[in-house]
């Protein structure tokens, strides 16, 4: 077995990030990991591509990266897919350990970052999560609101908390 680093391990997690994995643009200007695959196109003004892999090869790597370090604790991010919030559901459902479930959906530029099936999919995400870390417009969304005042963000956060039975924890941003 390799022995890997701290660093190694926050790499590889970063790298796991549930299906729309991130790149962040570097100085030989690729816009590909380290292995060489087309993922998340990253600027300073935002996300300029998204490519979006098929459910079973996240799940080969949630299962290969599980099987070789293992965790303490899961966070999730944003998902490609309804069947990757699925499968993901399924796979961790008898997962011992704590799970944040930051359920990613608009982009700081209030572009789309997941569709409404994907969306609807969070409910199975949200049912295992330990926490769930929505900003304020994924709230609204989530209890189905056009937009939140000051004074509804804590009724929605817990009308969501009650329909989950899950801790919600309401960001103001992203």
């Amino acid at each position: 077995m390799t022995r890997r680093t701290a660093c190694d391990t926050v790499r590889l997690i970063r790298w796991l990030n549930e299906g729309a994995f991130e790149v962040h643009p570097n100085p030989n200007g690729r816009d590909t990991d380290r292995y060489g695959r087309k993922l998340r196109v990253l600027e300073r003004s935002g996300t300029s591509a998204v490519e979006t892999l098929e459910a079973d090869f996240v799940m080969a790597q949630v299962d290969a990266c599980l099987d070789d370090i293992g965790a303490d604790g899961i966070k999730i991010g944003m998902l490609g897919s309804p069947a990757i919030a699925h499968a993901l559901a399924v796979r961790l459902d008898s997962f011992s350990g704590p799970i944040v479930f930051d359920p990613v959906m608009i982009a700081t530029s209030g572009a789309a970052l997941a569709d409404e099936a994907t969306i609807a999919g969070f409910a199975e995400l949200m049912a295992i999560a330990t926490v769930v870390t929505p900003n304020i417009p994924e709230l609204a969304v989530l209890t189905g609101r056009e937009a939140l005042s000051e004074d509804d963000i804590v009724e929605a956060g817990l009308e969501l908390a009650a329909r989950h039975d899950v801790m919600v924890l309401a960001k103001g941003g992203h």
